[in-house]
């Protein structure tokens, strides 16, 4: 049958059994999303009214937009729109804080500027929901983004108590206990979000990158980057540094000037260099990234 007919079977009710359709609808998704959402979540939805559901869609949309492409800013107005519909929407308000964070490398935005947005928004969606697992997990690594270390390592480890098999608690625990330091555990969770999903996406695959760096397994670091075609530019500094410590300097090179050619007017390889070092909990990552810059040729 088709889709069409499909919907027609299911889902053609009378007016008054609306909001069983809904409940039906996110139980589905629940169900063909293995992982990103848990039974937990899909009850917190189900007991909001249509307007919070509505608010819901957006941030899903805004969610898979983001995970193809984490710079983008296309994902925002998903996440202002789920705002809108619903001002407590804390997960829309904990994408934005993250967007600004990741800015601060991906576009070059003054760190002071750009962590005073992360810190407000951050802290908004905490108030409102406080012990939602997934709104700590992305909280948690905007902190590491804008250098809040200590408040990153609590959100985090809050996540992980509070669900430790969602997709997202699973995904950015490894994200966020690589730049803390604890790359045993972020390994332990990599190997689990790859065990989810594979197949995973440019977003995932940053986050595999920079275990794999720290960990010192160039080679494995460089491959987890093949095949996205357009690198960001803060991406395009580190893969330099990780095909540098490969011992290929060619690559390293074209990489450097790749990353030099986009640097906006009055930004530097030493203003990068200084935001990524403000992510590291540990001396000897920094040491380790900085070597890879300068046998990449950086100015640092």
């Amino acid at each position: 049958a088709t889709g069409n007919h499909i919907w027609a079977e299911r889902y053609d009710r009378d007016l008054n059994d609306v909001f069983s359709v809904q409940d039906e609808l996110v139980r589905e998704i629940a169900t063909s999303v293995p992982g990103h959402l848990d039974a937990a979540e899909v009850r917190r939805v189900q007991r909001r009214p249509a307007e919070n559901l509505k608010a819901y869609e957006y941030v899903l949309r805004g969610d898979q937009m983001r995970n193809q492409d984490w710079a983008s800013p296309d994902a925002i107005p998903f996440f202002e729109r789920a705002i809108e519909a619903d001002p407590y929407c804390a997960r829309a308000y904990a994408q934005i804080a993250n967007w600004h964070a990741y800015s601060i490398t991906a576009h070059c935005q003054p760190l002071e500027e750009a962590g005073q947005k992360t810190r407000e928004l951050a802290a908004k969606a905490i108030r409102i929901e406080p012990n939602n697992p997934v709104v700590l997990a992305i909280v948690a690594e905007a902190y590491v983004m804008s250098g809040d270390l200590d408040l990153a390592r609590r959100c985090i480890e809050k996540a992980i108590k509070l669900n430790p098999n969602h997709y997202y608690v699973i995904m950015y625990a490894a994200f966020v206990l690589t730049w803390l330091g604890d790359v045993d555990a972020a390994m332990r969770w990599r190997d689990l979000y790859l065990r989810h999903d594979p197949m995973i996406g440019p977003a995932a695959a940053e986050g595999e990158f920079e275990v794999l760096y720290l960990t010192e397994r160039f080679e494995e670091a460089i491959q987890a980057l093949v095949g996205w075609q357009d690198l960001p530019i803060h991406l395009l500094a580190e893969s330099a540094g990780a095909h540098a410590h490969a011992g290929k300097l060619e690559e390293a090179a074209a990489l450097r000037k790749r990353f030099e050619s986009k640097l906006p007017p009055g930004y530097t390889a030493k203003d990068h260099v200084s935001a990524t070092l403000n992510m590291c909990a540990l001396q000897k990552h920094r040491d380790l990234l900085v070597e890879g810059y300068r046998k990449a040729g950086f100015d640092v």
